[in-house]
């Protein structure tokens, strides 16, 4: 089975760990969290993650700002294939699914993140042959 290198960006421990034990029982994922919006994007830029889990509000970037940042480092590089990256947000809204989308993130799912979204997360990004099996 695949391991699969994820970032998750989220600056409250509990919602954290609710993400890490889900993705610790479906199996096949290192994950790397990193609480602050510059601390993310100094790591999605230092190392290649297949996914980017990115909470919106941060304390001192937003998710929007650290995604607009990683999208033009990618840019540069003329990486062929972007990292995906799924905004996890407690903003349900029309505004707030569209500023992300404007910001380069490519799905958007409500908080609570539950283990039925992060099957949905994993069927998004990566195809059947290359994601790691429940």
């Amino acid at each position: 089975m695949k391991t699969i290198r994820v970032l998750l960006v989220e600056d409250h421990l509990i919602a954290a760990k609710a993400v890490l034990l889900n993705l610790a029982a479906i199996g096949g994922y290192v994950v790397d969290v990193a609480d602050r919006g510059q601390r993310a994007y100094d790591m999605a830029i230092e190392h290649d993650y297949e996914l980017i889990l990115m909470d919106i509000g941060l304390p001192d970037m937003d998710g929007y700002e650290v995604t607009r940042l990683i999208r033009q480092h990618e840019a540069k590089k003329l990486k062929r294939r972007c990292t995906p990256i799924v905004a996890l947000t407690a903003h349900s809204n029309e505004e707030s699914q569209r500023q992300c989308l404007m910001a380069g993130i490519d799905m958007v799912v409500v908080k609570p993140l539950l283990r039925e979204s992060l099957y949905s997360i994993i069927d998004f990004a990566f195809p059947a042959e290359e994601r790691a099996k429940p």
